[in-house]
């Protein structure tokens, strides 16, 4: 399934110093399957820094190269063919550390995902005052 969304013209594309979202679902069809869905494209030695999405699981599919995922203190490394999923409300950075494009697919279990930027900084701050995450 990955294999054919990675040909889907997209809806719409958002340029980053990093590489670029391309969203595949229109307004309708992600209000209708409660979902985002997006290709997502990190250049070589490039990082989306620290975030997180308050109302949104985030699924991470590799289809090219491989992105290294930081979740507080857990690094993964996920390579063509793995996934990962990053909870709701979890502060993550992705990192492209390899010599060639990460191409990856992302679903967000929310048809309007929140994006909040962090620093791990403040993630330090956050766990000592702040109840678990969700699971």
């Amino acid at each position: 399934m990955v294999a054919n969304l990675i040909s889907v013209p997209p809806q719409k594309v958002d340029p980053h110093p990093w590489g670029e979202m391309a969203w595949l679902l229109s307004d309708a069809d992600r209000a209708m399957m409660g979902l985002s869905l997006a290709r997502m494209t990190v250049k070589p030695g490039a990082r989306c820094g620290a975030h997180r999405h308050s109302n949104a699981a985030e699924t991470v599919f590799v289809s090219a190269g491989s992105i290294d995922i930081r979740m507080r203190l857990i690094r993964l490394r996920l390579t063509v063919g793995e996934h990962q999923v990053i909870p709701e409300g979890a502060a993550h950075e992705l990192m492209n550390l390899g010599d060639d494009i990460a191409q990856l697919m992302i679903v967000y279990s929310h048809p309007a995902r929140a994006y909040e930027a962090t620093s791990w900084i403040e993630e330090k701050r956050r766990a000592r005052t702040s109840p678990p995450l969700k699971s």
